[in-house]
C-alpha cells in the first residue's frame, strides 16, 4: 500500500493530468487492504473464541473426604 501511495505524497497535486486514475487505484488497493484486515480480524476473534471452549476443565476435581486423623 505504501508504494501504491507515494506517488501521491511526492509527485501529485490536485490539478495534475493522471489524478483520477491514481485516485482510482489507490482506492482499489485501500479497499483491497481494508477487506483482508477486517477478515484477519473475524478469524482472529473464531480462533480465540474456539480456544475458550479448551480453557474448561474437562473433569472436575471433587475433594475427597478425609477422615478427622
Amino acid at each position: 500500500m505504501e508504494k501504491e501511495l507515494r506517488p501521491g505524497i511526492e509527485e501529485y497535486r490536485w490539478k495534475s493530468p493522471n489524478i483520477n486514475d491514481f485516485i482510482v487505484k489507490s482506492k482499489k488497493t485501500v479497499d483491497i487492504l481494508f477487506d483482508t484486515v477486517n477478515k484477519m480480524k473475524e478469524n482472529y476473534k473464531k480462533i480465540k473464541d474456539s480456544l475458550q471452549d479448551f480453557n474448561k476443565a474437562v473433569i472436575e476435581k471433587k475433594t475427597k473426604p478425609l477422615s478427622p486423623e
